[in-house]
């Protein structure tokens, strides 16, 4: 972990006790990266509850939208994240996320491309998907529960639920291993839920 994450995760050593916010399934946190951690999307407090977890830094990959405040852009940039062109595929963005990869860092994704308003999970785009198989890394599938309340203490209900990691393998085409493993994230997320 590097200068601001590293303050960052120890600011939330300190906050996780107080709010009473826990992990569930900790042991599914692989010990070392790199890995794919794949989330649901409810609020914009969702990487910081991943990442008060995982013993490793977590490189996040955020919207474009986000770079175009000059602030954020250097907050972001700074906690390692970088940013992809929403709905089109950002070739500029796979190829640092497979360079992040084989050096050894893990990456964050919000597969749904979005945050959800309802609660509802989304569908889920396929990129995360691509990049396990292409980079041979596992992906963790992980839910963000109640991440509203992470700053209000008092409710002491936000968790973060791990399941067990998983690779994609397979002997079929690219684009039915890219479906099928999509469509299991998807599951796993869920039932997570």
């Amino acid at each position: 972990m590097k200068g601001m994450y590293r303050f960052g995760y120890f600011i939330m050593k300190i906050w996780k006790p107080l709010t009473g916010f826990k992990v569930k399934n900790w042991e599914n946190i692989p010990k070392e990266g790199p890995v794919i951690v794949v989330s649901n999307h409810l609020s914009l407090s969702d990487p910081i509850v991943i990442a008060a977890w995982f013993p490793y830094q977590i490189h996040f990959i955020a919207k474009s939208d986000f770079a175009k405040n000059r602030f954020l852009r250097w907050l972001f940039t700074k906690l390692g994240a970088f940013f992809v062109q929403r709905d089109e595929a950002d070739l500029a963005a796979i190829k640092k996320s497979l360079t992040y990869l084989k050096q050894n860092k893990s990456l964050g994704i919000f597969a749904e491309g979005r945050r959800s308003f309802s609660g509802e999970l989304g569908e889920m785009k396929q990129g995360s998907v691509f990049l396990a198989l292409k980079a041979k890394v596992p992906i963790v599938p992980v839910a963000v529960v109640n991440p509203y309340h992470l700053w209000r203490f008092w409710h002491r209900d936000v968790e973060l639920r791990v399941g067990e990691p998983f690779r994609v393998e397979g002997d079929m085409s690219t684009a039915e291993l890219l479906e099928k493993y999509t469509l299991l994230l998807r599951e796993r997320i869920q039932g997570l839920l």
